[in-house]
């Protein structure tokens, strides 16, 4: 907390991001420390969804508000059946639990457009931006609403969230500006 103090960023302003490996190590100690942390206003990302062993039914208990669905379930996704019957099917399992979910490892126009269409509220990947230091995501994030991807999006016919998340700076966020940028339509 002395962190967030410094930086003078609420827990509600910061997602924090759990693996399924991690939470399945110890999953009752799991389940305590992220109700802990909940409780304090942070959200929750269960991440790299789906690599792992985990049991739905801890899925289900994990006070998480969000779900990344690992890339290996991505890549590919417009031209693999498969792997399109995984994502819908995990979404609608998610969507039910009242998760978000992400589709990370986005690399192209055409995955971008599945996943869409498949009911992934947000993505993530090469196909938005490589991960950029600080300084560089300032100038991507102050030049976004601007760029072609930005109005590929805006201009796609279902609703979805584009999320590009960038590495964190030591200096806060300015007030209102968040460090990872949520393009939002619907």
């Amino acid at each position: 907390m002395d962190l967030l103090d410094k930086s003078r960023v609420s827990p509600e302003r910061v997602t924090m991001e759990v693996t399924e490996s991690g939470v399945m190590a110890n999953p009752e100690r799991a389940a305590r420390i992220l109700e802990r942390l909940r409780g304090l206003g942070f959200g929750l990302s269960i991440d790299d969804f789906g690599t792992g062993y985990s049991s739905l039914n801890y899925v289900r208990t994990l006070p998480a508000c969000e779900l990344k669905l690992d890339r290996s379930f991505v890549r590919d996704i417009a031209t693999n059946a498969s792997n399109a019957a995984i994502v819908r099917a995990v979404v609608d399992l998610s969507h039910g639990l009242g998760l978000e979910v992400v589709a990370e490892g986005v690399e192209t126009r055409a995955d971008a457009q599945a996943v869409r269409e498949l009911g992934c509220d947000l993505l993530q990947g090469y196909y938005v931006s490589r991960p950029l230091a600080a300084e560089e995501f300032e100038r991507f994030f102050a030049a976004y609403p601007e760029s072609d991807i930005a109005r590929e999006l805006r201009a796609a016919p279902s609703s979805t969230a584009l999320e590009v998340t960038g590495s964190k700076g030591p200096s806060a966020p300015p007030p209102g500006r968040r460090e990872s940028l949520r393009l939002v339509r619907g």
